[in-house]
């Protein structure tokens, strides 16, 4: 079963990170933890296999813009019909109320109003400390509150324990004690900036802790149940940012270090109060896979390896103590004949990343479990061989069982970034926080084929016209259409009816029958490209994931369409099944693909792949409706890409002789307009059948 964390519009990066810590923490490997999108709540067949869905801090008004209606109907239905399981923190618990007050006087924050979900019947009222500011944690404090759960009385061995965690913009839910269908488990007993009671007879009294407002509550709602906690007991201190010391914020942070266990145990309580599998408090303090591991580093030529890191010794790092100095990240390499591979202490310095360097062999699989290199490098080497191309992407790879983000390792590294060679990658076994377009972020569990890859342009070699910057928008085109076909091309021709498709600018979809017959559409993959200009160069960042075995997610996988495929086989054909995909071969048929691609874009441009591109799109002659930035609807026909500017090409389809001739006594036209659209600038909903300027 899946935990759900929302990390789409509203929420914030670092409630996100905190949740997906912690609850990895305290319920893996129990249950698998995966962030969703806001498309993923409206769209995909989510619930049956969901234990609890999360929404995290933030601010719940872009929740109501991207979830009001289908969103929310099926977040209701899971709840109160399906008997499932809601936890709101912060934004999470304002949303989960029927209406919230916030700043009521204020004329730049006051947000007052009536919320669909409604597991709480009355009022989420804050801020419930002064001085709020969004995106800032200056005014955060580490809030007294009273917890009666079980655990947190056995870590202080008294019935009503008191301990503080992290507030910043939090509420209180206004006399939750009048609702019987309500169990307060935590209170505040602090003085507030706002009041807990509307009732004019009733007035807190810290002598009576049965008065105290409501800072966390549960509540059964129809066959299903809720926590909303207006506090922020998923967050750990050794996750917030350092302050300056001598400083309010630093004794703030000093107070919830002091009472961590404290929280963890009221967390946990507050998962096991609702029926999850808890990990022991023992447990959930050990080393997880919510923190980055070390990394191993290896080539398809080791004798080549050496060089490579001596000239990034040499420019940007320390050679005495083995140190490459990132932009933000310091890789400080041991040699794995050493052995001292995957040594189980941890540095203090979260910024230090350790690199054990294979320079005269290949990690063993008891120390990579989730990627064999032996397999991935026979792959490549033998595709390579049948391809007879010189072997660049993937011949260097860094791999870790658990990375923050394959894509964050390289672009928050700019000074590594602009020295390393053409093809190198970085491959994670699980991504904590994977980042795409706009700022979703999400969590790879194993399974995820996550890659991101050095592509090197020299600015003055595009044979096509148009600036050398143009051309390279097309290269996030030909690294999806080169997954797609990397699936399409794994091995038997009968790979080939894999019905995996490309949504543009960079998504992979894949088309399932339902039991009516009719095909539906889920993501399984999808493309982030980022480029940056190095001297003469064009530096791009190609990232990609694809869901190749994970079968716990709230989509599916290519061996789940596969399994699909091989039923077909051998019901209408007696062929024996297709071998399900690795991740290793399928990420060595890619980069091959990719490399052969590359090869000929330098020198022709797109042209050569447009008509594969469209063969493996969606959207050809599709009528969509386009959202300009005014809000106004027109209906257009998708025609193509633009193989100039890399931009989605689309005319309009309003019959203007008939609209507009009329008004000039019928001797008056105009061609039907075009529209081109690029992929930053706009996002395509395919299920809505709705092109919008982003923001819109």
């Amino acid at each position: 079963m899946n935990v759900l964390i929302y990390s789409g519009p509203g929420t914030s990066i670092e409630s996100v990170r905190h949740c997906n810590d912690t609850l990895r923490r305290l319920l893996d490997p129990h249950y698998a933890i995966i962030n969703v999108s806001s498309h993923t709540l409206r769209t995909e067949p989510w619930a049956p296999h969901t234990a609890l869905l999360v929404f995290p801090g933030g601010a719940d008004l872009p929740f109501c813009r991207e979830l009001d209606g289908e969103g929310n109907r099926r977040i209701d239905h899971y709840i109160r019909q399906l008997g499932g399981r809601y936890l709101g923190f912060c934004a999470g618990a304002y949303y989960g109320a029927k209406t919230v007050e916030f700043e009521m006087g204020s004329k730049k924050m006051e947000v007052r109003g009536h919320r669909e979900l409604g597991f709480f019947k009355g009022v989420a009222r804050g801020s419930v400390y002064p001085g709020f500011v969004y995106g800032s944690d200056t005014c955060a404090v580490a809030a007294n509150i009273i917890s009666s759960l079980p655990e947190n009385a056995i870590q202080n061995e008294q019935k009503d324990a008191l301990f503080s965690v992290y507030v910043n913009g939090g509420c209180l839910f206004v006399d939750a004690d009048e609702d019987e269908d309500v169990e307060v488990l935590a209170r505040y007993s602090d003085k507030l900036a706002v009041s807990g009671t509307d009732l004019a007879d009733k007035s807190a009294s810290t002598k009576d802790v049965r008065l105290l407002p409501a800072a966390a509550i549960y509540t059964r709602a129809g066959e299903g149940q809720a926590v909303l906690a207006g506090i922020h007991p998923e967050f750990s201190p050794d996750l917030l940012h350092l302050p300056a010391p001598n400083t309010p914020y630093a004794a703030t942070i000093a107070q919830l270090k002091h009472d961590d266990a404290q929280r963890v145990a009221f967390l946990s309580g507050v998962l096991r109060r609702m029926g999850l599998k808890v990990n022991k408090p023992d447990l959930a303090g050990q080393v997880s896979p919510s923190r980055p591991s070390r990394m191993v580093l290896s080539a398809l030529y080791v004798e080549r390896l050496p060089y490579v890191l001596e000239e990034l010794l040499a420019s940007i790092g320390e050679p005495s103590s083995q140190t490459i100095l990132g932009t933000t990240n310091q890789f400080v390499l041991s040699d794995a004949s050493l052995g001292n591979l995957f040594q189980t202490e941890r540095t203090r310095n979260k910024t230090q990343i350790q690199v054990d360097v294979y320079y005269n062999k290949l990690p063993e699989v008891k120390h990579t479990p989730n990627f064999n290199h032996e397999l991935y490098y026979n792959s490549l080497r033998s595709c390579y061989a049948d391809g007879r191309l010189v072997e660049d992407l993937g011949s260097f790879l860094l791999y870790g069982e658990v990375v923050s983000s394959t894509s964050s390792l390289l672009l928050d590294n700019y000074n590594l970034l602009s020295r390393l060679p053409n093809g190198f990658s970085v491959v994670g076994g699980i991504q904590l926080a994977g980042i795409g377009r706009g700022s979703n972020v999400w969590v790879n569990p194993p399974g995820v084929l996550a890659v991101s890859s050095v592509l090197r342009f020299p600015r003055d070699n595009f044979a096509i016209s148009g600036t050398p910057s143009t051309n390279i928008v097309f290269v996030q085109y030909l690294v999806t259409l080169a997954m797609v076909e990397a699936v399409r091309t794994y091995g038997d021709l009968g790979y080939g009816a894999m019905p995996v498709r490309i949504k543009w600018p960079n998504d992979i979809y894949a088309e399932i029958p339902t039991e009516e017959g009719e095909l539906q559409l889920l993501k399984i993959g999808g493309a982030l490209v980022t480029n940056n200009v190095v001297g003469a160069e064009d530096v791009t960042v190609a990232g990609i994931g694809i869901n190749v075995a994970n079968t716990s997610g709230p989509s599916t996988s290519l061996n789940a369409v596969l399994a699909i495929l091989n039923a077909q086989r051998r019901r209408s054909l007696n062929l024996s099944p297709l071998e399900p995909y690795t991740t290793e071969k399928l990420l060595a048929l890619y980069f091959v693909i990719l490399q052969r691609m590359l090869t000929e874009f330098r020198y022709q441009g797109f042209k050569p792949f447009e008509l594969l591109y469209y063969r493996r799109w969606l959207h050809s002659g599709k009528t969509v409706q386009f959202c300009d930035a005014n809000g106004e609807r027109v209906p257009v026909c998708v025609k193509g890409i633009s193989s100039i500017s890399g931009m989605l090409v689309a005319e309009e389809q309003i019959d203007v002789d008939k609209e507009y001739a009329p008004l000039f006594g019928g001797n008056w036209s105009r061609p039907k307009r075009k529209y081109e659209l690029l992929p930053d600038g706009n996002s395509f909903d395919l299920f809505e059948g709705l092109i919008k300027v982003k923001g819109v």
